[in-house]
């Protein structure tokens, strides 16, 4: 019976962690984040949309109040934190190819009265590899160099 008690309270506690799955979208090459926490612990998961396909530089940060960040991973690669009594601070330079998530993990502190606990941040998203149209405009100038390189070896 002791037994069946004990997994009770486990299932319990683990029921009473927070979890938040929700869409982060880019527009204009970033993504902004706001979130109230409202329970001890909180474990947040974002799936990043509006990228098309290819590898991305990342570059992001985070700051709570009256939170603690325990970890922030972009695809499996963690964020830098830096706690500051009452605040948190995470921070991430990344390259990778999609799909992409976001994982917020942290403990809400206590606030003082007239503040609440969250975090907001933004994540900004850079194409590394150059889309179609930079190439044909590369082959282009190399075209032009090329017929006049021809033509002054023509008229000397």
């Amino acid at each position: 019976m002791k037994i069946k008690n004990l997994l009770m309270a486990v299932l319990i506690a683990a029921a009473s962690t927070a979890g938040f799955a929700g869409v982060l979208t880019f527009a204009d090459g970033e993504a902004k984040i706001d979130v109230q926490v409202a329970s001890p612990t909180f474990h947040d998961v974002y799936n990043l949309k509006g990228l098309g396909a290819g590898t991305y530089d990342f570059s992001g940060t985070l700051s709570g109040s009256y939170v603690s960040f325990t970890s922030v991973t972009l695809n499996g690669q963690a964020w830098t934190v830096t706690p500051n009594g009452g605040f948190s601070f995470a921070s991430i330079e990344y390259s990778g190819s999609g799909p992409f998530q976001l994982i917020v993990d942290g403990v809400k502190l206590t606030a003082p009265k007239k503040f609440t606990s969250g975090y907001t941040g933004t994540i900004f998203a850079v194409s590394a590899v150059p889309e179609p149209e930079t190439y044909a405009m590369l082959l282009a100038g190399l075209g032009v160099m090329g017929a006049i390189a021809r033509r002054r070896k023509q008229a000397a």
